[in-house]
């Protein structure tokens, strides 16, 4: 290994945990920027074509997270995945093929999503998953059933939904943010089959292995879940201090779909106790967010609200 090459191998590592850490604060634009400037200051002839694959790879993995959070267009994350794919193929790291893998799928999850056509999506993660299985990558295992979990949740297969994210957490045995993913969805399906205790402690689970990684982006909406499964249980004040804390966290992350939600579920439930005074200005407020963010559910569910006010 030159100087070169030990030195961009640093700064490779440098830029893939900046970004990393950008992410888990809830700035994903910023997670995004600092490996794109990276990928165009780095000169490629004089770095090990495994620093530059994973850097690539990371890049593509923030860009199809983009398509979710910020908005990005599928073409924008197909073609950053394609290059790190080409990168993966010429290094012969199977582990990086998979991963680019499981991104196609996501990418091609959260794009299809309301149209609810998912076999693109499938394809890409049952070609991951095998790959994942054979050389024992329980990390990217995890996220690709996962994924494939959300797919049958969303196409009405609770059962089947509920066996892919078991599996999920079982596989990711210490990795705590892919562990939290999958029983903060068991938990979201067990609160909407009303088994609120059940539910409530997978909640908190999720929550505890968050908060152990600093993945403070992703606290908001299992603070939202264990409020409404409290509220499940008639415990309106503790309900109420989750979705005021997922408020906050929500205003720190700059994750507005978040704080549509903890606004909408406080206005919910001062609505369903007949506080109407209280519950109008919450409703009015969710409702303005989820007006900006074009999101259809949340302003239905306000307006359906916001009526029976009248």
């Amino acid at each position: 290994m030159t100087d070169l090459n030990r030195h961009y191998h640093e700064l490779t590592q440098n830029l893939r945990e900046i970004s990393r850490l950008y992410f888990y604060e809830g700035r994903l634009q910023d997670a995004v920027d600092v490996l794109k400037s990276g990928i165009e200051t780095c000169r490629p002839e004089d770095m090990a074509l495994e620093d530059m694959a994973e850097l690539w790879v990371d890049y593509g993995t923030r860009i199809t997270y983009g398509i979710f959070q910020l908005g990005y267009a599928l073409d924008d994350a197909v073609q950053v995945l394609d290059n790190a794919m080409s990168l993966s193929k010429a290094l012969g790291d199977e582990r990086l093929e998979a991963t680019c893998l499981t991104q196609y799928g996501r990418a091609h999850y959260y794009h299809h999503f309301d149209a609810r056509q998912f076999e693109k999506a499938i394809d890409y993660l049952e070609q991951s998953s095998r790959i994942q299985r054979s050389i024992e990558d329980w990390r990217g295992l995890s996220e690709s059933l996962l994924f494939l979990g959300l797919i049958q949740q969303f196409s009405g297969n609770r059962d089947k939904a509920i066996r892919l994210f078991q599996e999920a957490y079982d596989v990711a045995g210490g990795f705590a943010l892919e562990q939290s993913y999958a029983v903060l969805h068991i938990g979201m399906l067990e609160y909407q089959a009303e088994q609120w205790q059940s539910s409530l402690a997978k909640i908190k689970e999720a929550l505890r292995l968050r908060e152990s990684v600093g993945f403070k982006q992703g606290l908001p909406f299992p603070h939202i879940t264990a409020g409404d499964s409290l509220a499940g249980l008639r415990d309106y004040e503790s309900a109420r201090a989750h979705y005021e804390q997922a408020q906050t966290l929500a205003k720190e992350t700059n994750n507005e779909r978040a704080l549509m939600f903890a606004t909408l579920s406080l206005g919910i439930m001062y609505h369903d106790l007949r506080d109407f005074a209280q519950a109008r200005p919450y409703l009015l407020d969710a409702r303005a967010l989820a007006e900006a963010l074009g999101h259809k559910r949340g302003l239905a569910l306000a307006d359906e609200k916001l009526v029976s006010l009248r």
